[in-house]
C-alpha cells in the first residue's frame, strides 16, 4: 500500500508536515493549513458528515484553495462562507461554477489557472483527476494532490483508473515539479519514490499498445453467437479483442474498451438483462464517440437490436455501421454484411 486509507470516521487530528504546513486528518481524510506572513490558507476538505471541524479550521483563514468540487472533499465550505461572507474561495473556473451550485451561493471567487500562484502557493491544472475541475497546489516543496496517490491501487482503480493516460501525464508532471513531499486528500503523506514508481505501474498496465475491441453477445438458439465468434475470427493483429458472452463479461474491461461490438438476441421485444446490464455499466464521460456496432439474429421483428443501437447512439457513441440483422441462421451475405461492419470500426481506430 501506498497511503492508507481504510478509516472513514474519526476526532481530528494534525500533525506538521513543514514548518507552515499542517495536515488536518478526520478520519482517512485530510485538510491542510498553510500559515505565511500575509495569511491563512486552507487547502481541500471533507466529506459534509466530517464537516464540523473543517469549519472551525477553516471559517478565519483569509482563502479556502479547492483542488476539486467533488462534493466528497468540500463538504462545509458553505457553511465557512456564511460565517466568513469575505474568504476567498480559489478553484479552477469549472471549479468555482460548480461550488456555486453546491452551495447555493455566490462567493468570492478567485480563478486557478496553470502555473497561477497566491502568497508562494503555486498551481499546476491536472483535468480529470477524476474531475474535469481538477487542480493541484504546492508551496515551499510540499505538493497537494488531492485524489491523485490517495489510498491503495484499490482505491486508484475505483476512482482514478478509468483516465489513466491523465494519470500518467500528471505523474510525468509532478516528477518534472520535483517535490519534497506529497499530501493526498485521502491516507498518509507520501514515500515521494515509491508512490511514483507505483502509479506509474499502475498506468503502464491501463494504457495499451494496440486499441481494445469487445466483442459482447447474448445467444439464445446459437445464431447471434456464431456471428459474435465469426466477428472474432476477422478482427486482425492491429487490436486486442476480449470476446465474451454478456452474462459472463467483466464489465470493467468492457469499459476500458476503446470499441465495441454489441451482439443480442431479443426476448418479448426487448433485449435480455445481461446485454443492458453491459450498457448501462459503461463510463459515459470518457465512451463519448466511441465507435462500435450492433448485431443479432432475430425471428420476429428484432426490437432488442434496435434498442441497443438506438441507446448506444443516445449515449453519444459512434456508429460506423447499421445493425447487422440476421433472420434466424445467418447466411453467407450476413457474415459478409458482418465482415463489412468490422472494416469500418478498424477504420474508426485508424488500425487499417
Amino acid at each position: 500500500m501506498i497511503c492508507s486509507g481504510e478509516r472513514i470516521g474519526g476526532a481530528l487530528s494534525a500533525s506538521k508536515v513543514s514548518e507552515n504546513v499542517t495536515q488536518h486528518s478526520v478520519g482517512s481524510y485530510n485538510f491542510y493549513s498553510i500559515v505565511t506572513a500575509k495569511g491563512k490558507y486552507v487547502i481541500g476538505g471533507v466529506p459534509q458528515p466530517l464537516g464540523s471541524e473543517y469549519i472551525e479550521q477553516a471559517q478565519d483563514a483569509t482563502a479556502i484553495i479547492l483542488l476539486t468540487s467533488k462534493p466528497e472533499f468540500c463538504g462545509g465550505v458553505g457553511d465557512v462562507i456564511a460565517k466568513n461572507p469575505e474568504i476567498k474561495v480559489f478553484a479552477t473556473t469549472a471549479g468555482l461554477r460548480n461550488i456555486k451550485e453546491i452551495i447555493n451561493t455566490d462567493v468570492n471567487e478567485c480563478v486557478i489557472k496553470d502555473l497561477s500562484q497566491i502568497d508562494g502557493i503555486q498551481f499546476f491544472t491536472a483535468p480529470n483527476l477524476p474531475w474535469v475541475d481538477t487542480c493541484l497546489a504546492m508551496y515551499d516543496g510540499v505538493l497537494f494532490s488531492g485524489e491523485l496517490f490517495s489510498g491503495d491501487e484499490k482505491y486508484y482503480k475505483s476512482r482514478l483508473a478509468v483516465n489513466p493516460t491523465f494519470v500518467a501525464s500528471a505523474v510525468e508532471r509532478v516528477k518534472e515539479i520535483s517535490p519534497k513531499k506529497i499530501c493526498p486528500a485521502v491516507g498518509s503523506v507520501c514515500d515521494i519514490d515509491k508512490v511514483l514508481n507505483e502509479y506509474e505501474s499502475y498506468t503502464i498496465q491501463d494504457i495499451r499498445e494496440k486499441p481494445l475491441v469487445s466483442i459482447i453477445y447474448s445467444s439464445e438458439y446459437g445464431f447471434t453467437k456464431s456471428l459474435a465468434e465469426h466477428a472474432k475470427t476477422k478482427l486482425d493483429k492491429s487490436v486486442d479483442v476480449y470476446f465474451s458472452s454478456a452474462a459472463e463479461a467483466d464489465k470493467s474491461v468492457v469499459d476500458k474498451s476503446d470499441a465495441l461490438i454489441i451482439g443480442t438476441n431479443t426476448i418479448n421485444r426487448n433485449a435480455p438483462k445481461p446485454v443492458w446490464d453491459i450498457i448501462t455499466s459503461l463510463d459515459l464521460v470518457n465512451k463519448r464517440q466511441m465507435p462500435y456496432f450492433v448485431f443479432g439474429s432475430f425471428g420476429w421483428a428484432g426490437d432488442g437490436i434496435k434498442l441497443i443501437d438506438k441507446t448506444l447512439q443516445a449515449m453519444g457513441m459512434k456508429q460506423v455501421s447499421k445493425p447487422v440483422q440476421t433472420l434466424f441462421a445467418p447466411a453467407e451475405q450476413d457474415f459478409n454484411q458482418l465482415e463489412k461492419a468490422i472494416l469500418k470500426l478498424i477504420s474508426a481506430l485508424n488500425c487499417e
